[in-house]
């Protein structure tokens, strides 16, 4: 029975969406994650706040849409009103995609979205 539980566990910390941040500029107070615009080109005038990571299981869009939730959530985090990342583009089973803001690597297991948190006076 205990085995069963665990691998249940297993099971669903598996689904969850996992990111992280790492910041590189000057934090500022959280808000809310709808609030956060996705940018695939730099605005005119911005502040650099960090760098936000998010991952999802599996490939397509909706892994994709996932994983854009999950950045979206570390940059609100951090008080960023805004992230800067490539297009998702996924070419190949495995394929990762750098830009000068971040990366978005695509395989048959995972989706990841790495980009750069922003503020947007």
């Amino acid at each position: 029975m205990k085995n069963l539980l665990f691998a249940a566990l297993l099971i669903l910390a598996g689904c969850a969406a996992p990111g992280s941040h790492i910041i590189t500029g000057n934090a500022r107070p959280a808000i809310v994650a709808d609030n956060v615009k996705i940018y695939t080109a730099a605005p005119n005038k911005f502040e650099e706040i960090g760098i936000v990571t998010g991952s999802h299981a599996g490939a397509g869009q909706r892994a994709t849409d996932e994983a854009l939730a999950e950045i979206k959530r570390q940059a609100a985090q951090i008080g960023a009103n805004g992230i800067l990342i490539a297009s998702p583009q996924a070419k190949n089973s495995q394929q990762t995609t750098y830009t000068m803001y971040g990366a978005i690597t695509v395989d048959s297991q995972s989706t990841t979205i790495t980009g750069t948190a922003i503020f947007v006076p």
